[in-house]
């Protein structure tokens, strides 16, 4: 037999079973969940009395718990469940600003708050990228 006809065989051979392979392997992979919020992720104003989106994109993630994280003065944070087992397809939730967490951020709060949002199934979890504050109506 020519050696360069068995050469092609066998190289034909190994790609062929490498292609196998690695179809089988990516078909194994398993795409990890993602949560992040998107807004307010810091430096916002928001206004008490109003309603603001809380949004966010997941992947892999069925439901979300939603927080409002407070920040004393010496950083300490303090949660405030806003939303529990939102469907996290609908990627938001519309939240109306209590005037109470206006007079919490010029009082207790002064160094502003932060989403957290964390899937209801597992530790995954996200929280704004930065502090937004919580203003009185004018």
């Amino acid at each position: 037999m020519n050696s360069r006809l068995v050469f092609a065989v066998v190289l034909t051979a190994v790609v062929l079973s490498l292609s196998g392979v690695n179809s089988t392997m990516a078909a194994s992979v398993k795409k990890a969940p993602m949560l992040s919020v998107l807004s307010p992720n810091g430096s916002e104003q928001l206004i008490a009395g109003r309603v603001y989106r809380i949004s966010w994109a997941s992947s892999g993630v069925k439901t979300v718990d939603v927080y409002l994280m407070g920040f004393d003065q010496s950083g300490k944070a303090y949660n405030t469940t806003l939303a529990k087992r939102a469907y996290a397809g609908f990627g938001g939730y519309n939240w109306k600003v209590s005037n109470a967490f206006a007079v919490l951020n010029q009082s207790n709060f002064k160094q502003g708050y932060r989403i957290m949002l964390k899937d209801s199934n597992s530790d995954l979890k996200d929280t704004s990228f930065r502090t937004f504050s919580v203003i009185a109506p004018k």
